[in-house]
């Protein structure tokens, strides 16, 4: 039989050193918790604005692994000696000798004084971890009371949740259907990206959705900027539609931040009716104001309100107890969404998951006020855990007037068969079962 030949490792690219660089550089702030990843990777693209798109990709894979993967290099390196100084660059080597990036040669080249083929073995500690959390926690690097929680909440399924929230997650996004159809998206999009990264398809759940895969800069493309996109995973998509906010109607989005699903629901109105977006962060509504003005718009309001204070701003409180629908999606550990936020996981420790679900009831049942007699509030997280999702909404839907609808009542089976939740009543996503983002989503329907 022919011998199995390995792929030729490539050689190194010119602009290494400047990627490495950026990347080190970047790596430090997030770490000390300047700035958070996607803000990070923002700003450093803004310092050096004439990177290639292959440049700016190499630098956005490398820095998402070495924030993913962080626990696990960390390990590899343990018990070598290496300088502090070289520490963040031998994770660096580690991550990409890891990854099948580099060689030990190749990193003993770089780095000497470091037993290179002993770092490429980690996996063999890994697997020889007697408790079954650290085990977990070290193979995807994940904080141990992470992983406990994983294997409490999903058995058997702890372990391919765990992987599939360390992969990096594709760009997904949603047509705007006030300006296009998804189908008229795609063949703008082939035609606007050209090969070898327009490769495209519809999402298989959302109805709005595109998944590219490939990783092109669709912020410099004309279509975004006409308006015809708004970069959107496929689950926080699906929250949009389980609103269903009907014509013409009034529906408020009560934690909107920059806007996402509230351009969702805008397109979903039709541009018909009132949409109020509200957020404490006055920053974050700018961005929505001109997200809006881009996707063509004009029945959203944005109101700035307390993060804190009890009482409504003046024209928030005109609108008590008259929305057709009020959409919280709900602050959180962020834990559904690691594909894209890598470092949220290593901002979080125990006791933020002990107050979080405090917070989210106090929101909830704020906005809880603004829903008409027979209209709807939906609760949403981009979490998976059952302390901020199922027992959130039992806790609200306790002598408060409100009562559940099943979400298979909204969702045609098509889409609700992507649930986890068998039961029908919550649309709940996990990442490792509909390769979207973790997302909870719940509807209750006030008393007439």
């Amino acid at each position: 039989m022919p011998r199995n030949r390995s792929k030729p490792r490539p050689k190194p690219r010119r602009g290494s050193a400047l990627v490495e660089r950026i990347v080190l550089e970047t790596f430090a702030r997030v770490r000390s918790r300047q700035t958070y990843f996607g803000r990070a990777l923002t700003e450093a693209f803004e310092r050096a604005l004439r990177l290639q798109q292959e440049t700016r990709e190499r630098i956005a894979a490398a820095l998402f692994g070495l924030i993913q993967e962080k626990r696990k290099i960390e390990l590899a390196l343990s018990g070598q000696s290496v300088p502090k100084n070289d520490f963040d660059r031998a994770l660096l080597l580690a991550f990409r000798l890891l990854s099948g990036e580099t060689s030990s040669a190749e990193a003993q080249r770089s780095l000497p004084g470091v037993n290179w083929s002993a770092v490429k073995r980690v996996d063999e500690r890994i697997a020889s971890e007697e408790n079954p959390v650290r085990r977990l926690a070290l193979a995807h690097s994940l904080p141990d009371f992470l992983a406990a929680l994983l294997i409490e909440e999903y058995g058997n399924e702890a372990e391919p949740l765990a992987a599939a929230l360390r992969a990096r997650a594709p760009i997904v996004l949603r047509a705007n259907t006030l300006k296009t159809s998804r189908d008229a998206l795609i063949a703008r999009l082939k035609d606007e990206i050209g090969p070898p990264d327009a490769r495209l398809e519809p999402t298989a759940i959302s109805p709005l959705g595109v998944r590219i895969d490939g990783r092109p800069n669709v912020f410099a493309l004309r279509s975004f900027h006409e308006g015809l996109f708004e970069v959107q995973d496929e689950a926080s998509q699906l929250i949009g539609l389980l609103v269903a906010p009907p014509p013409r109607s009034l529906v408020i989005d009560a934690c909107a931040g920059a806007g996402g699903k509230t351009l969702g629901l805008g397109a979903l109105l039709g541009n018909q009716g009132r949409l109020v977006a509200l957020d404490p962060d006055t920053k974050r509504l700018d961005d929505l104001r001109r997200r809006a003005r881009r996707a063509g718009l004009s029945n959203v309001r944005a109101v700035t309100i307390g993060e804190s204070s009890a009482e409504w701003p003046p024209e928030v409180a005109a609108l008590e107890g008259k929305a057709a629908r009020v959409l919280v999606d709900a602050p959180c550990s962020g834990l559904g969404a690691l594909r894209r936020k890598p470092d949220q996981k290593w901002r979080l420790a125990p006791e933020d998951l002990e107050r979080l679900p405090r917070t989210q009831d106090e929101i909830a049942r704020r906005a809880m006020g603004l829903v008409a007699p027979g209209g709807r509030f939906i609760y949403a997280t981009c979490t998976i855990l059952a302390a901020e999702n199922e027992r959130v909404v039992e806790r609200l839907l306790d002598g408060s007037g409100f009562a559940l609808v099943a979400a298979k009542e909204v969702f045609g089976r098509g889409i609700l068969g992507a649930s986890s939740d068998s039961t029908g009543r919550f649309l709940k996503l996990l990442p490792h079962r509909t390769g979207t983002d973790g997302f909870f989503g719940a509807v209750l329907r006030r008393g007439r």
